[in-house]
C-alpha cells in the first residue's frame, strides 16, 4: 500500500509523462525526448 503522498507523487509523474509524450508527438526533437528520459530514469 502507498501512502496518500507518495500515491498523488505517483499520480504527478504519470501526469508528467504523459505530457511529455504529447510533446512529443507535436514535433519536439528526438534530442529533447532522450534528454528528458534520461532526467526521468535517474
Amino acid at each position: 500500500m502507498m501512502n496518500k503522498k507518495s500515491f498523488i507523487a505517483a499520480v504527478m509523474r504519470g501526469f508528467e509523462v504523459s505530457g511529455m509524450s504529447a510533446l512529443a508527438q507535436a514535433g519536439y526533437s528526438e534530442s529533447a525526448v532522450n534528454a528528458i528520459e534520461t532526467i526521468e530514469t535517474r
